[in-house]
């Protein structure tokens, strides 16, 4: 199956062939579902130019020096590790549209539909047990709808064989791919990707708390002990698979907050690949991890 021969050749998530990175081309925020969390006026964006070498979240760019200090400058006043995302969903047509469909589907929580593209061969985890029922798509409230939706939000990367979503992956993959190896297992482990214009990090998990930094299409460090202590304490604010949630991240100045969970991708988190065989497009896997 093409999938397998995807994932032994490591093309899925930590592969050097996928290391190059796309040109720039910054996110479309209306892309997103209409529910954000936006800053009320706009910023002056810091635009430094990308690194010739990789870095991990601990030594990023420094950002442009001359830019007129004001109260948004302020909030974005520390170095920034930017990455570009690029759609490349419409280089073919069919899945376009077929892609299109896809999302009308998670919108309507259409299980139909959802089984009608999933083969027995499709990947949906890495266990006997994990099978579409399993992810019990017949229920809205299902986790599985908001992962996909996640997964769905930024496009998809065109890897020839398959299409790969969210576009995130590569993006990141070719950030860090001429870090030494052991950085780059770091890297995947503590960082999280921001993605979207003007992002708000707030000082607490809840859109009434200051704002304390603006993110646009970036690299920050996930904040690893106040997400463990919040998984004891409030869990429900920082549940991964909910998209009202918050994760927290630690900012090149130091500053911890938290971002929306639409907004914040885990290098290593759900992905869902598109293949067309027999002439049909199928889900081939959507799965979570490395």
């Amino acid at each position: 199956m093409k999938y397998q021969a995807a994932l032994l050749s490591g093309a899925v998530v930590l592969s050097a062939a996928i290391g190059s990175v796309a040109a720039v081309t910054y996110f479309n925020r209306s892309s997103l579902p209409l529910t954000e969390d936006k800053s009320t006026s706009p910023t002056t964006e810091l635009q430094p130019s990308m690194p010739t070498q990789p870095r991990i979240p601990s030594a990023p760019q420094s950002p442009r020096p001359d830019v007129a200090p004001s109260s948004s400058a302020e909030l974005t006043n520390f170095p920034h590790w930017k990455i570009s995302l690029t759609d490349e969903s419409a280089q073919v047509p069919d899945f376009a549209q077929f892609l299109e469909r896809v999302k009308q589907a998670v919108r309507d929580r259409d299980a139909q539909f959802i089984r009608s593209i999933v083969t027995p061969e499709t990947k949906l985890g890495f266990g006997p047990e994990r099978t579409i029922s399993y992810l019990n798509p017949e229920n809205p409230k299902s986790p599985f709808w908001a992962d996909l939706e996640k997964a769905l939000a930024l496009g998809c990367t065109n890897e020839r064989i398959f299409f790969s979503c969210p576009t995130t992956f590569r993006q990141f993959n070719g950030a860090i791919k001429d870090a030494p190896d052991d950085q780059k297992a770091v890297a995947y482990e503590t960082s999280v990707i921001v993605v979207g214009e003007n992002v708000n990090v707030r000082s607490q998990p809840n859109t009434n708390s200051p704002v304390v930094a603006l993110l646009t299409n970036e690299i920050v460090k996930f904040d690893r002990n106040t997400f463990r202590t919040a998984m004891l304490d409030m869990p429900e604010t920082v549940q991964q698979s909910s998209l009202s949630a918050w994760t927290p991240v630690i900012l090149p100045n130091d500053k911890s907050g938290y971002v929306s969970n639409r907004y914040a991708y885990n290098p290593l988190g759900y992905r869902v690949l598109f293949a067309k065989e027999d002439g049909k497009w199928i889900m081939q896997a959507f799965v979570v991890g490395d």
